[in-house]
């Protein structure tokens, strides 16, 4: 039986990974910072955390020099194109201030209806930063107000905690509505060596922790983002070399093993460690279209961490998604400016197809597709690149790309 839907698409080539689990994320654009344009320019950014309040996002971001700390926010109505605002905290001038050194905003949203941003702090070191964790609160997401006492403190602080380090973290509700925290840390127990992961928990959201459990060895600068699905992804940097991702299903139980995050700028990789240009600090958040977004801190080879970049997911094909069916589908004509015709060698049955834009943002979902042909029209999509990915019976079949041409 042949469909006709009111829709449209192209076809070129999809790579396939060897590990379908592994993720590649492909460089977009600078949202804020010295390499940004327009209301996004900035001498300097990083560390950047973004949450929606009514239509708008906002992004949090730490700005400046130790002495001149400052943590800015931007704002847009896209999560592509960036608007700087102001700013909602300032560090302390003085080296012996434990705001000295200031940065690595998270912010939640509280029951109350109030914000709680959490960021990273120190006074003045030589050797290891003796990072601690602080809040500060607002009514609105613009104007905070930094809050007394210290949420995750250190020793020799606090003599009996558990860390020597509580560095850049992240902080989020989990599916009961409990507020948890993934923590990047150094422990009383450890002798040497790099920062590792730890859960916690917080009985009265955020103000006093407990709970610590060490999660993952050789991570740090984590974010937990909840995408539309309701599953939960935590990304995060693994030693200097490269990053990881694990799913939960309620934010509380994380894989076993996490997976391997690739990112890449044209043809090269990126990692904190890298040169000429270096990526850490990620950040994210979830799309109208209920798909995740990622930003990082983007270093060049000409200076310091100066810019926020945004990333789009590639799609790729796994070993395990039964590729061999590509060469049994065709879309032709490809490209095409009014419509084309998906083929299949056998016959669909409740198949799905779903069509993203070239920044991962899903523009289409058809439900119900039964047959071999399918007649897909533009209607008013606009000129571009875009991906095809057709499931049946929640397996994946295929990942295509498509084109659409005046």
């Amino acid at each position: 039986m042949k469909k006709i839907y009111n829709f449209i698409i192209l076809s070129l080539f999809c790579s396939f990974t060897a590990n379908a689990q592994n993720e590649t994320w492909n460089f977009h654009s600078y949202s804020i910072g010295s390499l940004a344009t327009g209301g996004a320019y900035s001498t300097n950014a990083g560390m950047p955390d973004i949450i929606q309040i009514g239509s708008t996002y906002y992004m949090y971001f730490g700005f400046g020099t130790p002495g001149n700390n400052e943590i800015k926010y931007a704002t847009s109505t896209d999560l592509v194109n960036w608007t700087i605002q102001g700013t909602v905290l300032t560090g302390s001038s003085n080296p012996s201030n434990r705001e000295y050194h200031m940065g690595g905003p998270r912010v939640v949203k509280l029951t109350s209806g109030q914000y709680r941003m959490f960021y990273r702090a120190c006074e003045s070191y030589t050797s290891s930063p003796p990072y601690h964790c602080l809040s500060a609160i607002s009514n609105d997401g613009i104007n905070f107000t930094k809050e007394t006492g210290v949420r995750i403190e250190i020793k020799p602080h606090l003599p009996n905690s558990y860390f020597l380090r509580a560095a850049h973290s992240t902080f989020y509700k989990d599916a009961g509505g409990n507020m948890r925290a993934v923590l990047t840390g150094f422990d009383t127990t450890m002798t040497s060596g790099p920062d590792r992961l730890y859960t916690a928990s917080s009985p009265d959201e955020g103000v006093t922790w407990t709970n610590f459990i060490p999660l993952y060895n050789n991570g740090h600068d984590p974010i937990v983002i909840k995408d539309g699905s309701g599953t939960y992804h935590l990304y995060y940097t693994y030693l200097n070399t490269g990053f990881r991702k694990a799913t939960s299903a309620n934010g509380v139980m994380w894989s076993t093993t996490p997976d391997t995050v690739y990112f890449k700028q044209g043809t090269t990789y990126l990692t904190e460690g890298g040169s000429p240009n270096s990526i850490a600090d990620l950040g994210g958040y979830t799309n109208s279209s209920g798909d995740v977004v990622l930003y990082s801190a983007y270093k060049t080879a000409m200076g310091p961490w100066t810019n926020v970049a945004y990333y789009t997911k590639e799609i790729t094909l796994g070993l395990n998604d039964q590729f061999e069916l590509y060469n049994a589908i065709s879309i032709y004509p490809n490209p095409f400016s009014f419509s084309t015709t998906l083929q299949t060698d056998r016959q669909l049955n409740n198949a799905t197809l779903i069509i993203k834009n070239s920044i991962g943002q899903t523009v289409t979902k058809i439900n119900n597709i039964s047959g071999q042909t399918v007649t897909l029209l533009r209607n008013d999509l606009p000129t571009g690149l875009y991906y095809i990915s057709l499931t049946e019976e929640n397996k994946h079949i295929v990942t295509k790309k498509i084109i659409i041409a005046d």
